[in-house]
């Protein structure tokens, strides 16, 4: 009897081991997603969530925008050329890449996102906005309800490759726009090892996660 009450107990504390392993691996599980998904609706690469910098705010004056950006790009107002809109005087704002995304890889400095304005009446298109590229058709694009203008074009020139994508706000006026610039070179022109290819799905990411921010003031 002895023996049969010791088995039993013993099984029973293999059962709530068993049952309490189940149930913390569960939660590790669980709290992977929920910080894989804030990461993701925020636009940040999941691999840096760590050690991302603080994320700041910039508010256009004139256009009454908001968005947030992580607090290590370069923010910097640009005007807008006047060959593209001459009659153009809203500043336009640029967030360069950082530093530490282009060490080491072949990513180049001048890759940023950029929000651009037009002071158009009519429909938004996203292909107004690109520049010197092999442009795709324009297609409308629903993300996170908002419906967008979209437009892509890339080319390639002496090693480097430029691309860019556009998503144009269809339903305001004067139109803007967010406009990604990506410029890499090709791997190939590296010695080995001292360049690895840069992350485009972590910085595409990024870009998204300016761009989704975007709120307007209530004036």
């Amino acid at each position: 009897m002895k023996q049969i009450f010791k088995n039993e107990k013993d099984d029973f504390v293999s059962s709530v081991w068993l049952i309490g392993a189940v149930f913390v691996t569960v939660v590790v599980v669980f709290a992977g997603l929920f910080s894989w998904r804030i990461a993701a609706a925020k636009g940040t690469p999941v691999a840096n969530a760590a050690t991302q910098a603080a994320v700041a705010t910039f508010t256009h004056p004139d256009l009454h925008y908001s968005v947030m950006y992580p607090g290590d790009f370069v923010p910097r107002s640009i005007y807008p050329r006047a060959a593209q809109n001459p009659d153009e005087t809203l500043l336009d704002e640029s967030f360069n890449v950082p530093a530490s995304w282009v060490h080491g890889s072949n990513l180049v400095s001048d890759s940023r996102v950029v929000i651009e304005s037009s002071p158009q009446k009519t429909a938004c298109s996203g292909q107004q906005f690109l520049e010197n590229v092999a442009a795709s058709d324009t297609k409308t694009v629903y993300d996170n309800g908002v419906t967008y203008s979209y437009a892509e074009g890339s080319k390639v020139s002496g090693g480097n490759t430029y691309e860019e994508y556009v998503y144009a706000l269809t339903d305001h006026s004067p139109c803007i726009a967010f406009h990604y610039y990506i410029h890499s070179i090709d791997i190939t022109r590296y010695a080995n090892g001292t360049a690895q290819a840069f992350d485009k799905n972590a910085l595409l990411a990024a870009f998204d996660g300016i761009r989704r921010s975007l709120s307007f003031s209530q004036l």
